[in-house]
């Protein structure tokens, strides 16, 4: 079995995808192969993770979404 990583398909914060909601979008559409350029071939796993906020050097508030096809 081959196992690659893609990092950033979408260029993250350059493109609007900041708030946790863009990143799940983008991987929606990854996962279903309607990225068009922009699409990992064979994607079938996506991880998304935002922080937001900070106390000292921590992040206040943190989520991570992970998405399987």
């Amino acid at each position: 079995m081959q196992v690659g990583y893609a990092g950033n398909a979408a260029a993250g914060l350059i493109t609007g995808q900041e708030c946790i909601r863009g990143q799940v979008v983008e991987l929606t559409e990854q996962l279903l192969g309607r990225s068009g350029e922009r699409q990992v071939e064979g994607a079938r796993v996506g991880l998304a993770h935002n922080g937001g906020g900070s106390i000292g050097n921590d992040a206040v508030a943190q989520c991570m979404t992970i998405l399987k096809c």
